[in-house]
């Protein structure tokens, strides 16, 4: 005689996320695994059944007893990166002022980032000025990027360490040129965002 069978049928989400073992066909009363990976850059969350959470561990264990249809959710892990599809970046109040001694040009202005997303951009937050060319420097910069563009860590400026949807983070951004020069950049912004 043949036992009563049910059927486990796996599947995931979002597509890319990762993938899922155990589907089949199994005899009712048998203990049952199903086993879910996340891709790289994203991260298991739950597992859940008709929308309705199951299991938090990616390995789930359990007896079968009727069909079961799962769905193993992942979601993307945060990377370091240029999120300007996330803010708006702009830059008020320059203000100059010439150094006669050593004939120096000092340009001044405050630039504001504003989280326009929906999504939490966690630290690092950096100001990062691109393509600024030759002769012109930023003597108040943290530091310098791998390309070599100045950066400003703009997480003090903020309160916590992100910047909420909706929030905004202003800085005072500083170059040093001489007086013939002419000062032509791009401001990025990178933090760590899916």
């Amino acid at each position: 005689a043949v036992l009563p069978h049910s059927t486990v049928t796996t599947g995931w989400s979002p597509a890319g996320g990762g993938s899922t073992v155990g589907d089949g066909d199994y005899e009712n009363g048998v203990t049952v695994t199903v086993t879910a990976t996340a891709n790289p850059g994203f991260a298991f969350v739950n597992w859940t059944e008709n929308e309705t959470e199951v299991s938090v561990l990616p390995v789930y264990e359990f007896v079968i007893d009727t069909n079961r249809d799962l769905i193993a959710n992942f979601e993307a892990l945060p990377v370091f990166r240029d999120v300007g599809e996330l803010v708006s970046v702009t830059e008020s109040g320059k203000s100059t002022t010439l150094n006669r001694r050593t004939r120096n040009l000092t340009s001044v202005s405050t630039v504001t980032i504003t989280n326009l997303s929906a999504v939490t951009i966690e630290a690092p937050l950096n100001l990062n000025i691109t393509g600024l060319n030759a002769g012109v420097s930023m003597p108040e910069a943290d530091g310098t990027t791998p390309t070599g563009d100045y950066f400003y860590d703009v997480t003090a400026d903020v309160a916590g360490t992100s910047l909420l949807p909706g929030q905004s983070a202003s800085i005072t951004v500083k170059f040093v040129y001489p007086m013939r020069s002419r000062v032509s950049y791009g401001l990025e912004f990178w933090g760590m965002a899916p």
